[in-house]
């Protein structure tokens, strides 16, 4: 069943969806292991849009990756927002 998790973050509404995976390894069992894809969008943006480098959406996920629960899943990716985030701000401010 896919997870849902929404939180917040300088200024962006992070929605993280984690869909399970069935994963086959040789001769065992098929196991469940889920990955996520996370969107994120602005809260607020300037009129002229130039707070950031780019305020449309920003989307993550976690590619080949995966994990045994939806909550770890969630927390790894929210760890990749958070640091892609603080990279674009970095970005903006030093283009100032």
């Amino acid at each position: 069943m896919e997870m849902r998790f929404e939180s917040q973050y300088s200024g962006w509404d992070i929605d993280i969806s984690c869909t399970p995976r069935l994963w086959a390894s040789g001769d065992a069992p098929r196991l469940e292991k889920y990955t996520a894809t996370a969107h994120a969008s602005l809260i607020d943006q300037s009129e002229s849009g130039d707070l950031w480098v780019d305020a449309r959406m920003q989307v993550v996920s976690l590619g080949s990756r995966s994990f045994e629960t939806p909550a770890e899943c969630a927390h790894i990716l929210l760890e990749d927002v958070h640091e892609l985030i603080d990279a674009l701000r970095k970005y903006q401010l030093t283009r100032r």
